[in-house]
């Protein structure tokens, strides 16, 4: 999954896409619209991320505990460890492989906005 994203991240799928589109404006990556883009690197016989799982994993990104989440959530921490880990594994990714992945992601992005 990490070389499928990363590669595809590079490579427009094809001309069209690339000179049909304007450039964005180089804006800061929130962790939904990083996980978003993840997913859709997820190929099509794999299960999507549930809403819930989206939640919990973008509060990690954001450096929340799991304690936390459930507070804003209103879950029990279990119930916050049991989506993120159901969330982890449709990804294929440990925790530590994505808080990487989007720390490596908004390196490279404010290397881009200087």
């Amino acid at each position: 999954v990490l070389y499928y994203f990363w590669q595809r991240k590079d490579k427009p799928q094809d001309k069209q896409e690339e000179t049909s589109h304007p450039p964005e404006p180089d804006v800061q990556k929130t962790p939904l619209d990083f996980l978003r883009e993840l997913e859709e690197s997820i190929p099509d016989h794999r299960k999507k991320l549930s809403g819930r799982e989206l939640n919990v994993l973008c509060m990690l990104l954001e450096g929340c505990s799991y304690e936390v989440v459930s507070e804003r959530m209103g879950i029990s921490a279990s119930s916050a460890r049991a989506y993120a880990r159901r969330g982890l594994e449709k990804l294929g990714l440990s925790k530590e492989d994505l808080c990487a992945l989007y720390s490596e992601c908004m390196q490279s992005q404010s290397a881009t906005v200087k």
